[in-house]
């Protein structure tokens, strides 16, 4: 322990660990491969832990996994792990049900024999003809940029790297606009990675290195860009304009540009602004001709969506097509016959249309305005993803569930229900014998929060079931149902699956999100005390067989749980989890995350992270619960130093004799189930191990 001191704003805040910082000295190395030596025996020398990775593996294995998919000109292009198969590849079909499918681009084939390939993210040219996509290595998310030719899978010649978080819109068959990232200066910090983005514009087959810049960092003078903002831009079919939508880090929120693509000129193109991230609060758009569809929750917590004018914009008296109800509007898709719009009510899926034009049409939904009319869904699960193709009829979406895989379905007006188009088959895993339960816990300030439970029909409700309580609450992300084949081995064994929709989430709207965000992240903290208490009060479990979980920002709730209430919990689980909020603006994606969490250079902001941050908050002399950290040394959101630093202090300060772990994966990232099944099943057997192991033997179950 080398104790450094800072003060900020006349508060002395010690940093004991603020040598772990520093990754690349031999004596971090050394200290972190100490610690993935020590968790790696003692995961291993843990009952069941050979059987559960076995069961585990096969689980996931067996099952298809379909997590992206995309429908332009006449054709479907999807992500797809097949049966056997270890990676996510990049296929291409019919949007014809039953059609044959063909491998576009086989990820293994990318693949080192140490460093596993991952297809980010993919984007078809409007007739279908080209792919552009974006391919890292081991999880790192740091993307190169590569174009497919649909027809003879021949992979082109350009490889644009720094494209990391880009995004792909069309011009035309032969030319994309996308974002890219400067070049980071020699002897830079890690936090400048991600800052002054430009969109640029690329010709198939031609340099990269001459591509121009139109848009972002100074780019244009008469346009202050700030260098934290993340700038993409959007063409629509049929339209003559480009749409730019720039905001801070991860702001949903953005303002809105538009130019002429006749006229675009790199720093010359004459950019016109329509909209304010912070007056008009838009998270989504759509383009139709000379109108702008807008999804908003200006003024409307559970979001509208409206329609304006681009010759003469008016957010004021801009026609409200679809009205702020108990429904969450959560995306746009527009398509040839209609706009369609993505929505949330109370955890279950819902789909809107939105015709094209004036016209009007008829509804059975009583107070419903005869703008739009829903659509039936052919499951009670929420939409995970909505996309369509501007040239077609109809929209193609995901809908998830906890306990079957998910579909992927074609909806358009005037059909009598939607079509599966078959890309994942049933799983193997067979959920029959759980119960999916809705419950609700009141938090500390009265607020009654959702809470989901799974568990085996002939669970005994006696206060010994080993409980896995899982929070997230950042973004206005929702933790939406979503079908994961290893659960079943913690649920067969007797465990419960349980999941705290605390506030920083998006399931009941962007107050419930502002709610638990920046000032109130421990109302987030508050409400997964709650549910642990909730699940207790109900004989689900004890607290010596209750388990808390999160990952990633959801770190930053569990380990602030496990701080304030380190009696209420038997162990713990962080995967790659948030933990100095102090320091967090010094990390590769600190910047981008100011807009959800504060910044330590505004006093008031200060405040607000000390008050949330699990390292600070750790104590000397206290029994905490055991734990189990994650890091991955690729890791480009959260870096590897903050798990470390929070697994040393816990494992000076605890008193309980538990163990603390830190798991490091040296060739992983961020997410383990976008690189590989095998990674993924290493990490989740490892996990349901030492979570059974904690909470009172029950792998015995």
């Amino acid at each position: 322990m080398r104790d450094v001191v800072d003060t900020y704003f006349g508060v002395q805040v010690h940093d004991p660990y603020r040598w772990l910082e520093a990754q690349e000295d031999p004596e971090v190395k050394t200290w972190m491969k100490a610690q993935a030596d020590y968790a790696r025996r003692t995961l291993d020398g843990l009952n069941h832990q050979k059987e559960l990775l076995e069961r585990v593996t096969a689980l996931n294995q067996d099952t298809v996994s379909v997590p992206a998919a995309e429908m332009w000109g006449g054709q479907v292009f999807y992500k797809k792990a097949a049966p056997g198969k270890d990676q996510l590849s990049l296929w291409v079909r019919s949007t014809q049900p039953g059609s044959s499918e063909r491998m576009l681009i086989d990820a293994g084939g990318l693949s080192t024999p140490t460093q596993a390939a991952t297809i980010d993210k993919f984007y078809p040219s409007p007739n279908g003809q080209y792919v552009a996509y974006g391919v890292s290595l081991a999880g790192s998310e740091d993307l190169t940029l590569r174009v497919v030719e649909t027809a003879s899978g021949k992979v082109l010649s350009e490889a644009i790297d720094r494209t990391s978080f880009v995004f792909v819109s069309w011009l035309d068959e032969k030319r994309f606009l996308y974002n890219r990232l400067p070049p980071l200066a020699a002897g830079a910090p890690e936090s400048e990675r991600y800052k002054r983005t430009r969109v640029y514009v690329h010709t198939v087959g031609t340099d990269p290195s001459q591509d121009v810049a139109v848009f972002g960092w100074k780019v244009a003078s008469e346009i202050a860009v700030p260098e934290d903002d993340f700038s993409d831009a959007v063409v629509f079919e049929g339209g003559d304009l480009v749409v730019i939508r720039t905001g801070g880090g991860v702001s949903r929120e953005y303002d809105v540009y538009v130019a002429k693509r006749t006229e675009l000129n790199g720093a010359n193109t004459k950019w016109k602004k329509v909209y304010s991230a912070a007056e008009h609060a838009v998270t989504d758009i759509a383009v139709v001709g000379q109108d702008m569809y807008l999804l908003t929750h200006q003024g409307a917590a559970h979001f509208k969506v409206l329609k304006t004018s681009l010759k003469k914009p008016d957010f004021q008296t801009a026609e409200v097509v679809i009205p702020e109800s108990q429904v969450i509007l959560k995306a746009l898709a527009l398509a040839k016959d209609a706009l369609y719009v993505q929505g949330l009510d109370r955890g279950e899926g819902r789909l809107f249309a939105v015709p094209i034009g004036d016209k009007r049409v008829g509804s059975k939904t009583p107070g419903v305005n005869s703008r739009f009319v829903q659509l039936a869904l052919p499951e009670r699960g929420p939409i995970r993803t909505l996309t369509a193709d501007p040239k077609a009829r109809g929209v193609m979406f995901q809908q998830r569930s906890w306990t079957h895989a998910q579909t992927w379905q074609t909806a358009a007006m005037g059909d009598a229900k939607p079509t599966d188009l078959g890309l994942v088959p049933a799983s193997p895993a067979d959920f029959s014998s759980i119960v999916e339960d809705h419950l609700t816990a009141v938090s500390a300030d009265g607020t009654k929060v959702p809470l989901t439970v799974l568990y085996r029909r002939d669970l005994k409700k006696d206060g010994k079931n080993p409980v896995w309580l899982d929070a997230y609450g950042a973004y206005g992300y929702s933790n939406d149902p979503w079908f994961d084949p290893t659960r079943l081995a913690w649920l067969e064994r007797g465990g419960v699956f349980a999941v705290c929709h605390v506030r920083g989430g998006g399931e009941l709207g962007e107050d419930w999100h502002l709610a638990g965000a920046k000032a109130n992240k421990q109302r987030g903290v508050e409400d997964d005390i709650a549910c642990a208490e909730h699940l207790i009060s109900q004989g689900f479990t004890s607290k010596a067989h209750l388990g808390a979980a999160g990952a990633s920002a959801g770190g930053l709730i569990v380990g602030k749980v496990i701080s304030d209430r380190p009696d209420l919990f038997a162990a713990a689980v962080i995967e790659v989890g948030l933990a100095d909020t102090l320091r967090m603006e010094l990390e590769v994606s600190g910047p981008a995350n100011v807009p959800e969490f504060g910044s330590v250079k505004v006093e008031e902001q200060f405040r607000w992270l000390y008050a949330s941050s699990p390292y600070a908050a750790v104590k000397d002399g206290v029994d905490y619960p055991a734990v189990l950290l994650t890091a991955g040394m690729r890791d480009a959101r959260v870096s590897p130093w903050q798990p470390a630093k929070f697994a040393a202090r816990l494992q000076r300060a605890s008193t309980s004799k538990k163990p603390v772990l830190l798991r490091v994966d040296y060739e992983g990232g961020h997410h383990a189930l976008l690189v590989s099944k095998a990674q993924y099943s290493r990490d989740m057997a490892d996990m349901y191990t030492f979570m059974f192991a904690q909470t009172a033997g029950g792998a015995d179950r």
